[in-house]
């Protein structure tokens, strides 16, 4: 009966423990085409949320689960972590502490070239609330391995806050 109870632990805890490759590893190095999802992380190494044992696990899973839903339909996927820190080494030791990433953008707090693409985007500014932890997920098009193209983004799913990361991977990772 032990052994039972070992071997399920086992299984569950090896389960849980799934990492997220970035896409270099999982294509080779080559470059996609089509139909692709990004998951955007934004935090800070002084955001005492953002270094929660809970948030930290939930973003991981939320790396693996857009992963892996974007394999299933089709598309490529990426993550891409913003680190909205001064100091470009401590935003880097934060953001590698936070799991593996594609791209990374570090650098001028809040004035951030990744907060102004995702955070201060005009698309439903009026409403967005901002917060760290923030993480956002869209979709686009992207076409062409030379020249490339791609559409503007559709923002799917914002999360404001640590709960919101958390209560989104517990209800499955729905997008819009």
């Amino acid at each position: 009966m032990r052994f039972i109870v070992l071997f399920s632990a086992l299984i569950a805890a090896s389960a849980s423990a799934q990492e997220y490759r970035p896409a270099y590893e999982r294509t080779g190095g080559r470059l996609t085409e089509g139909g692709e999802l990004v998951l955007v992380y934004i935090g800070q190494s002084t955001c005492t949320p953002c270094l929660a044992p809970a948030f930290k696990s939930a973003l991981e899973q939320a790396r693996v689960g857009m992963a892996e839903r974007a394999a299933e339909e089709g598309k490529a996927f990426y993550a891409l972590g913003v680190a909205l820190d001064w100091e470009l080494e401590a935003g880097y030791d934060f953001l590698t502490a936070s799991g593996a990433f594609d791209e990374v953008m570090i650098g001028r707090n809040w004035h951030n070239a990744g907060a102004f693409a995702h955070l201060y985007r005009a698309e439903g500014q009026d409403e967005r609330l901002l917060a760290l932890p923030t993480v956002m997920v869209f979709e686009r098009e992207v076409e062409g391995e030379v020249w490339t193209r791609a559409t503007g983004p559709r923002y799917r799913f914002e999360a404001a806050g640590s709960d919101a990361l958390v209560e989104w991977v517990e209800a499955g990772l729905p997008l819009d």
